[in-house]
């Protein structure tokens, strides 16, 4: 995925920004134990984010604050697969799950960290992810679980496995304590 985004920096821990991404998700030829899906999907992500971040360190934090905003529609949107169902192989029809049709996407995020001593920190999080005009694609959803994220669709949430929940619509808030 290529990003080119152009920021403006307000102050020293906040900034506006705009940009775009190209991405292109290629399918593995082993999605499912008895059917195997090969292709890709390729698009173009024009965006506006602002972003505030006091945070001391990326990966677990002790001390700070994070909010960022970020809204954008994907858009150029084509797609290729080819899918064997029990060893026939089948040209399937992309267009039955991914649309072509633009949607957009808005993201926010606002999370607060403080240290109660060297080796324990209260956090607390909320986190929201909407997509309009979707056609419910998984490649183009909410990825939601894990401690910390580790891409750009991905909603971290103590307590679930990395990505294991799939939505197209998000919203949470987590309060806790780490070691």
């Amino acid at each position: 995925m290529a990003d080119g985004p152009k920021n403006n920096k307000i102050a020293n821990n906040a900034m506006i920004n705009a940009g775009f991404e190209v991405k292109n998700v290629w399918f593995s030829p082993d999605v499912a134990a008895t059917n195997r899906t090969s292709g890709y999907l390729s698009s173009l992500y024009p965006f506006i984010g602002w972003e505030i971040n006091t945070l001391d360190r990326r990966y677990l934090p002790h001390n700070g604050f994070k909010m960022t905003l970020k809204a954008g529609f994907e858009h150029n949107r084509y797609t290729s697969s080819r899918m064997e169902l029990n060893q026939n192989d089948v040209l399937l029809d992309s267009t039955l799950f991914v649309s072509d049709n633009q949607f957009e996407k808005i993201n926010f995020e606002i999370s607060n960290y403080k240290s109660l001593s060297p080796k324990m920190t209260f956090f607390t999080s909320i986190h929201a992810g909407a997509l309009y005009e979707t056609s419910g694609f998984f490649a183009d959803n909410f990825l939601v679980g894990g401690t910390q994220k580790e891409f750009e669709s991905q909603i971290p949430f103590v307590g679930i496995l990395d990505a294991q929940i799939n939505t197209p619509t998000f919203i949470g808030a987590q309060v806790g304590l780490y070691r």
